[in-house]
């Protein structure tokens, strides 16, 4: 992949792209080429799987919270609230929080959480629609970049500053779910009481196959901890 008309980078980098062929799907006879990602680690498609995942949640729960206002308030339902364009769906929440919410304090609490929210809508953007490469003299570093006029961005990620954003937006949906209320009594730990039994359990008591589903490691394997990764990652001089 060529990104000759994006900013060149201030170091040589390397797609991470590779070509497989053949491949042989599950199920069908024919064989085919496919593009994969030869230089990710699974530390990092782990991070950006996250990513994916916990935005999709907050998108949802914008726009429910958006409904409970609009009920709240017994006023229409922005036009922007649905809207393709997430900045529209941001601006109309917070447009019907400042409608709303007469209560300066919890006003301002949402409205902050806006904020956060458009913090990090410029990282997770870079991160879904950009292209990635890698920095042969630095090969710790990645980069996202697109070339798309005029939405041109190139920038520089670790798994560090990947799982960093997951752990943000995970905060911020924990807020949108469970908003706080201002003289309300906050739930110890010990008084919220549940039964749970956990996906990975029920997975190995009915015999899947936990390497195949990336949950254990095959021993064949060999994947250095990062912090190995870290310490390694300046080439040797010859």
């Amino acid at each position: 992949m060529n990104d000759s008309n994006s900013k060149s980078p201030t170091r040589k980098t390397n797609d991470i792209y590779g070509v497989l062929l053949p491949v042989k799907r599950h199920g069908q006879s024919g064989r085919s080429k496919a593009i994969y990602l030869k230089e990710l680690t699974r530390y990092e498609v782990a991070a950006i799987g996250v990513i994916t995942i916990q935005w999709a949640y907050l998108e949802h729960m914008l726009l429910l919270n958006t409904a409970d206002l609009v009920a709240k308030g017994k006023i229409p339902m922005p036009h922007d609230a649905t809207s393709l364009s997430f900045k529209r769906r941001l601006k109309a929440w917070s447009e019907t929080i400042k409608a709303v919410i007469k209560d300066s304090w919890q006003r301002n609490y949402m409205l902050g959480l806006a904020t956060k929210i458009s913090n990090v809508q410029n990282d997770r953007h870079k991160i879904t629609h950009g292209l990635w490469q890698w920095y042969p003299s630095k090969p710790i570093k990645l980069r996202s970049y697109s070339f798309r006029v005029p939405h041109e961005f190139s920038d520089n990620f670790d798994h560090k500053r990947l799982a960093r954003l997951a752990d943000r937006i995970g905060e911020i949906n924990y807020e949108l779910t469970y908003p706080p209320r201002k003289g309300l009594k906050k739930l110890k730990p010990d008084e919220i009481s549940y039964s749970y039994m956990s996906r990975e359990f029920l997975l190995r008591a009915t015999g899947a196959d936990m390497v195949a589903l990336g949950v254990d490691l095959s021993p064949a394997a060999k994947f250095p901890p990062i912090q190995n990764i870290e310490n390694n990652a300046k080439p040797k001089k010859n």
